[in-house]
C-alpha cells in the first residue's frame, strides 16, 4: 500500500512537472499583457521581502506633498489646505 501511493505520488509530481511549462506557454500566449502585468507584480512583491524595515511603509505626514506637487489624492496642496479648514471647522466645501 505504502508503494503504490509513493509511485502515485511521484507520478503526480511528473505529470505537474510536464504540464506546467505548457500551461504557461497557452497563458502566457494568449493573454500576452495580463501574464506580463501580474509577473510584475509579483517579482516586485517578491523583491519587498528583502527590503529594509521601513522602507516599503507609506508617509505618515499629511501635509507630504510628493511627486508633481500633491498629497496623491489629486488635489492641488491650496485644495488640501482648504480642505483641511473645511474639516476644522466642520463645514462642508460642498454646496
Amino acid at each position: 500500500m505504502r508503494r503504490r501511493l509513493f509511485i502515485a505520488a511521484v507520478a503526480a509530481i511528473a505529470l505537474l512537472a510536464v504540464l506546467a511549462p505548457s500551461a504557461k506557454r497557452y497563458i502566457s500566449r494568449t493573454f500576452p499583457y495580463w501574464t506580463a502585468h501580474y509577473a510584475g507584480l509579483a517579482r516586485n512583491f517578491m523583491w519587498s521581502w528583502t527590503a529594509v524595515p521601513g522602507a516599503a511603509t507609506t508617509e505618515a505626514n499629511p501635509a507630504h506633498m510628493g511627486a508633481f506637487g500633491s498629497s496623491g489624492f489629486g488635489f492641488s496642496g491650496a485644495s488640501v489646505k482648504l480642505q483641511q479648514l473645511f474639516r476644522i471647522q466642520g463645514l462642508s466645501p460642498l454646496p
